[in-house]
């Protein structure tokens, strides 16, 4: 089988997708990636803003390519890529099977949510399966957009791609030290909660160090408290530096960097979100914020670390004991590979 996978950049792909494009590559099915915002190939850029104009012609675009190279799937990860995949797919009338991570949506209000709630309603409909990355996001999913939960398939445990052995590598003493470092990981955007971030950062700096890393989006500007490493591959050695994660994201569909983190024997401090019902266990790996902005209380989660050293170590131990055995990549590698020679009997 042929199979067209489709994302915002082809990096992501190869990175999110992993263990997916390794049980299909098993499988024997032919596959090709392709990443909108940074492919080379003329007509199939796309990029992640919606326009109305530009995604009309990529529709096109994409529908005239798989055509002409007989794809017989296509398989999509994002909002953006799935909406386009999801038309493509009609009107070829192939497969599509998208994954779903967290909900761009889910903070807005009005004719937006309902029209961006209205494309994923269609992404679904017009898709063979569509993975779900955690149970809190399958429920939220079946619950906004009044939908059955057939198509909706639960990647094993939760994770699109699972936790690396390799985090089994940082560090799990925390030691005797003055101050502890609190860190972030991830896009520095505001439905990732890095302004409530910041905010801590700036009630507790004189109490904890604080540093974060990942690509800056829009003009956010960094307080010269807190440390700042850009985008790389060397996540190791971020969580290495650090003691303690603090995640206030508004929006995730499972929650990776979370997860990561718990592997790499970090507490998570978050919110109590949907996508983030199986990543962290409250009081155990980590620490839940019910309400979402209530910067009291992440400040009073930090300052529960930094006071009681003996309940940062047993969340440490207890946050890499329960991302190894939840969550392992080799057990969902396995679940991928079963799924599809289920789906597509060669």
């Amino acid at each position: 089988m042929k199979i067209l996978v489709v994302g915002i950049v082809e990096e992501s792909v190869n990175s999110f997708l992993k263990l997916q494009l390794e049980a299909l590559h098993e499988l024997e099915h032919d596959i090709m990636i392709v990443g909108g915002d940074n492919t080379n190939l003329k007509g199939l850029k796309f990029k992640r803003k919606p326009s109305l104009i530009f995604d009309s012609w990529a529709v096109y675009n994409y529908t005239q390519y798989v055509r002409r190279n007989k794809f017989d799937c296509l398989l999509s990860l994002g909002p953006k890529s799935g909406l386009i995949c999801s038309l493509v797919a009609s009107i070829c009338a192939i497969d599509h099977i998208h994954n779903f991570t967290g909900q761009v949506w889910v903070n807005y209000s009005k004719i937006r949510k309902y029209i961006y709630v209205t494309f994923d309603k269609l992404i679904l409909r017009n898709s063979k399966i569509s993975f779900v990355d955690g149970s809190g996001q399958r429920d939220f999913l079946i619950s906004n957009l009044k939908c059955s939960a057939n198509k909706l398939v639960l990647t094993n445990k939760g994770s699109i791609c699972g936790v690396n052995a390799k985090f089994k590598d940082v560090k799990s003493e925390i030691g005797d030290k003055e101050k502890i470092t609190i860190g972030y990981l991830g896009r520095l955007t505001e439905d990732k909660g890095i302004l409530d971030f910041f905010q801590v950062a700036s009630k507790l700096k004189d109490l904890c160090y604080f540093k974060v890393k990942g690509e800056i989006e829009s003009t956010l500007v960094i307080p010269d408290y807190i440390g700042y490493l850009p985008h790389d591959d060397a996540v190791l050695d971020f969580f290495n530096s650090i003691d303690v994660f603090l995640f206030p994201s508004y929006r995730e569909g499972f929650g990776m960097a979370a997860i990561e983190a718990s592997a790499a024997g970090l507490p998570v401090i978050c919110y109590d979100i949907y996508g983030l019902s199986d990543t962290v266990v409250n009081n155990k790996t980590g620490i839940k914020v019910s309400v979402i902005g209530d910067i009291e209380e992440l400040v009073n989660a930090v300052q529960s670390y930094v006071r009681d050293r003996k309940k940062l170590r047993e969340h440490s131990y207890s946050a890499r004991l329960y991302a190894y055995e939840n969550f392992a990549e080799k057990n969902l590698k396995s679940f991928y590979y079963t799924f599809f020679k289920n789906l597509y009997r060669i």
